[in-house]
């Protein structure tokens, strides 16, 4: 559940794109920040507190390194996280500087 309302938010800005395949997905969401480092984005969330991590293209060699996707924003909303954590985490890449 917060990992589809993790993703519902990003799926609606502008300027973020995810980039996880399938009908059934599980709560790791997979993103990028157009023309913005994933190193950049992850420090930029950190400075907030909201914790990810990058995936680089030996994580995912099978699928994401196809697509030429990488490296990506990977975020995993954990069963002790709140709606509200995970809105937070939202409403920061919205507020992303362009």
């Amino acid at each position: 559940m917060l990992g589809e309302r993790l993703r519902g938010g990003p799926d609606q800005l502008e300027h973020v794109t995810t980039h996880d395949l399938g009908q059934q997905r599980c709560a790791i969401v997979t993103a990028s920040v157009d023309g913005v480092p994933a190193l950049d984005v992850a420090q930029y969330l950190g400075r907030f507190g909201v914790n990810v991590s990058t995936a680089v293209p030996g994580h995912t060699q099978f699928d994401a390194e196809e697509r030429g996707v990488h490296p990506l924003v990977r975020l995993s909303p954990h069963y002790y996280n709140t709606e509200e954590e995970v809105d937070r985490a939202v409403e920061l890449l919205a507020a992303f500087p362009q």
